[in-house]
This record gives structure tokens, sequence and C-alpha cells, in this order.
């Protein structure tokens, strides 16, 4: 909302940003249309990729609520013009169910999202949401002392506080790494991953994976002592999961009975060793034994049986 009459002006669009630096996975297998005379559509599937044919779906749906002024769209713009006030509706769905079903319908899941609010006005959903985050973030309150650092703006006290006492900036840090937990990761969702869920990139640094060496454990630190158990769920549940490639690489890799994964992992369960096997030492093994690592816990053996 302006504070002025007729004072918001603007043009929106789908395009997401490509980042070829990090990956060489195709990404143009999308379109953009308007959707209606108040929104915008994307539509697209995951890339063919070495004769695999991409089986990823996906849409993302913006609906415009201005007051006042003038609204329209072109081939792929939402345009608006001299509004007082303009809220924006998102919504996106794939057709993933799990790692070995790909069979949901991603314009129907969009379509319900918005049947969901169509009664509710900015205000309810704000309301709503606030009410969602601060029944997990209030759990937990952390003071420290102050300094007349701490009532400077956050880019400074970063800055300051390596050399400059700053007690009250760690209970921030602390209460900054337990929303973006309660951000990320819910009963039934995906675990938190190298981007969270706040990745603008079609082409994501590292493909937004899960790095199991070491960042996948940070991320997920803080959750019990952060008062934030349900917070772990999709990662246990993501564990569970990789038991199944885990046990045919354990066996295919090493000849050994159990499960493993290696140092990198995705939302398709992978287990095998990827990236370059070059890059880390492997100690020497033991007889009899074979060497995994970059485990979920670091350098790791299996007894061959």
């Amino acid at each position: 909302m302006a504070d002025k009459p007729g004072s918001i002006s603007f043009t929106a669009n789908l395009r997401g940003e490509r980042n070829q630096v990090h990956s060489n996975y195709a990404t143009d297998y999308f379109r953009m249309d308007p959707y209606g005379n108040d929104g915008l559509v994307l539509t697209g599937k995951s890339a063919d990729y070495m004769g695999v044919e991409g089986k990823m779906r996906y849409e993302a749906r913006i609906k415009a609520l201005p007051e006042g002024g003038t609204m329209k769209t072109d081939d792929v713009n939402l345009i608006i013009e001299n509004a007082n006030s303009v809220t924006i509706y998102f919504a996106a769905a794939t057709n993933f169910v799990n790692y070995k079903d790909v069979s949901a319908d991603q314009h129907q899941r969009v379509t319900n999202y918005f049947k969901a609010i169509e009664n509710k006005n900015y205000n309810t959903m704000l309301t709503a949401a606030v009410a969602d985050h601060k029944k997990y973030f209030n759990r937990v309150s952390l003071q420290l002392s102050n300094t007349p650092n701490s009532f400077l703006p956050t880019p400074e006290r970063v800055k300051k506080i390596q050399t400059e006492p700053d007690p009250s900036m760690a209970a921030l840090s602390y209460q900054f790494g337990r929303y973006l937990m309660i951000g990320s990761s819910r009963p039934g969702t995906e675990p938190a991953n190298l981007q969270g869920i706040w990745n603008d990139n079609m082409n994501p640094s590292w493909d937004s994976k899960y790095t199991t060496n070491i960042n996948t454990e940070m991320n997920y630190w803080p959750v019990e002592s952060g008062n934030l158990s349900e917070c772990a769920e999709p990662l246990v549940r993501m564990i569970k999961e990789l038991t199944d490639q885990g046990t045919q690489v354990a066996r295919e890799h090493y000849g050994a009975g159990g499960w493993v994964f290696h140092q990198n992992t995705d939302l398709w369960r992978v287990a095998a060793p990827m990236d370059g096997p070059t890059w880390e030492h492997l100690p020497l093994a033991a007889p009899g034994y074979a060497p995994i690592y970059g485990s979920i816990i670091n350098t790791r053996w299996i007894k061959h049986f």
C-alpha cells in the first residue's frame, strides 16, 4: 500500500534466473502465459538429460488484486499502473509425490491452493501465518546483555562483532537460525537443503542438494536444543528412505550388507558416490573393510559380510 493514491505502478513476470556457473543441466523446458486478465502462469518440466526424459512437471501462478488504477497482461507480463494498493497471491506446485512417484497433478494442486484462499484477504492470511510461526518460535526466549553496538543496524553489528563484544548479537543469530528452520522444515515437507526454500535460481548452486558430510548436519544441529523437534521429521524420513538405494549401493559397490550413502544426496534419495571421487583423501582400509567417506557422520567403515 502506498502513502499517496495512485502511486503504485510496476510490471511483474515469472521468469526465473538462470545460473550456468555451477551446473550444466538444461532449463529451457518452460513457458510463460497470461492467466485471465489478472494473473500469469509459468509451466514447465525438468530437462531431458543424457537420453533420459525429464519427468518432473511444475506450475507457478500469480493473481493480482489491485485497488484503484489499471491492470492488464501481455504475452509474459502483468502490468499495473497507478494503483493505491496491490495484493499479489502466488502459488506453485509440482507433480512430485515422493522419490519414486511423480504422478500428482501440478495444475490441480495450484488450483486447489487458490480455491482455499478465495475468501481470505491479506490481513486474514497474515494473521494466520504469524500465529502459525509463533506456535514454534515462542517456545524459546534467549536474552544476553546489550552493549552500545547492540542498537546499530545489523550489517554494522556483524562487522564490529569481530573486534568488539556484542552478546545480544549471539542471541539474535540463534533466533534467526530457529526462524530459518521453522520456515524450511516442517512435518511432511522435504528437509532443508543447501538453499532452503529461498532459492531463486532455476539452476541453483550445487543443484540445491543435500551435502551430507557436513552442511545437512549443520542445518539441523539446533533443532532439538531449539525446542523444534517436529522440524527434524523431514530429515529423519529422508534418512529412512535412503536405505532403499543405500542397500543396493552397499551390496554392489562394497559387497556388504546393510546400507550406505555418501557425501551427497538429493530429492531422489541417491546413495552412490557422485561428483569427484578423488576430491577427498581416502584413509587406508583395514583388512576386510571398505572405506565409506563423507557419510552422514563423516568417515565411516562397513564390514564385508
